[in-house]
């Protein structure tokens, strides 16, 4: 069972529940002082009527201008004429209410209603001529209406650009998280990849050093320079994130072959084939292109032994197609995962409109495949 005050927040507010009351208050002590005999008790009655209508104004208005109107009117046609102050305080408090507060149907149709009522109760006074008529629905129905309309006209103004404001605000938080997650692949791909072949590169050199001084040289060249690359990027990274200038263009196809000398320094057996003409790519579509090469080279370091992995390029489609085969024996990795890898590679991709599978193939290998769009 709903709640009274519940109930009564549905009908009305504090506001206009005060609205109503003083005005009822105020129209029976004026009914009471200048109205005699029984016709006082009937307009009094009339008045709580029409107060009650005024508490309805912001919740229903139409119901207001409905209550409103048939009180008036029916207090014309019984009692006949009687200029009470409170009858045109509620006709105009009516008449702006049901056109700043309805619809635009309700608010004509409220305000047809109360001209009505209003029209029929100046033509009850014989006194009234027709100008004076006019001149009464002017100033007690059509003025305070002309001020609703008003009202109301600022109060979709300003939801309008409460709202733009609110999706201008929405919008630039969902850029903000949108750049975070770029800036946190980014940095996985950059971080994970050169940890890696610093860390297999590491074991290597440490178990040649004794017996091949040569190869303990190469590992640890290897070393720096990952680590040199890592650096690079991670500087270009910073000054994205500072809003300063980057130290030089983000990486593409065109580091695919230091990469792949990198990782084959490192033990991978890497074989890269292309079909189709080779040709620029847009620069999110290459550089999506390289990270999924960096990644998978980086996850064949981690997760598989004397790996061999195969690297097709297929640039007969508008944008390009990349699939990546590894082939070897799997072991757990010794270095580690964020586990976040596959799932940076599948947002850059869907980002740009492209597609990515992945799964284990025959044997014991991993296949990797993605078509990314010419945007």
């Amino acid at each position: 069972m709903p709640l009274p005050g519940r109930s009564l927040r549905a009908l009305t507010t504090p506001v206009d529940l005060v609205l109503a009351a003083v005005v009822g208050l105020a129209a029976t002590v004026e009914a009471l002082v200048v109205i005699s005999g029984n016709a006082q008790y009937v307009r009094v009655l009339f008045a709580v009527l029409a107060a009650v209508g005024l508490a309805l104004r912001r919740t229903h208005a139409l119901v207001m201008a409905m209550t409103v109107a048939s009180t008036l009117a029916l207090a014309s046609l019984l009692r006949g004429p009687e200029d009470l102050v409170s009858t045109i305080v509620v006709l105009v408090l009516a008449a702006y209410a049901v056109v700043a507060h309805a619809g635009r149907r309700d608010g004509v149709v409220g305000i047809l209603l109360l001209a009505i009522a209003a029209t029929a109760a100046l033509a009850s006074d014989p006194t009234n001529d027709e100008a004076s008529e006019l001149t009464g629905l002017a100033l007690f129905v059509l003025l305070p209406a002309g001020i609703g309309l008003s009202v109301q006209r600022r109060q979709l103004q300003a939801a309008a650009q409460e709202r733009r404001a609110d999706a201008k605000a929405a919008a630039a938080a969902a850029a903000v998280t949108a750049e975070r997650a770029r800036i946190a692949r980014e940095l996985h791909d950059v971080v994970s990849h050169a940890v890696t072949v610093i860390a297999v590169q590491a074991e290597a050199g440490q178990a040649v050093i004794d017996t091949d001084v040569g190869a303990a040289r190469r590992s640890l060249a290897a070393i720096g320079t990952a680590s040199r690359e890592a650096l690079a990027e991670l500087a270009r990274l910073l000054g994205v994130l500072s809003e300063e200038a980057a130290d030089g263009p983000e990486p593409g196809l065109t580091n695919l072959a230091a990469l792949v000398d990198g990782v084959r320094a490192a033990g991978l057996e890497v074989q890269v084939d292309t079909s189709g003409e080779p040709r620029l790519l847009p620069a999110a579509v290459d550089l999506c292109a390289y990270r999924l090469v960096q990644e998978s080279l980086t996850n064949a370091l981690r997760h598989v032994g004397e790996a061999r992995v195969q690297i097709r390029f297929c640039y007969e489609l508008p944008g390009v197609s990349v699939e990546i085969l590894s082939n070897g024996r799997p072991h757990l990795s010794a270095y580690g995962s964020t586990g976040h890898g596959l799932k940076g590679l599948r947002e850059r991709v869907e980002e740009l409109g492209g597609t990515l599978t992945t799964g284990a193939t025959d044997g014991d290998g991993f296949a990797l495949r993605a078509v990314l769009p010419a945007v």
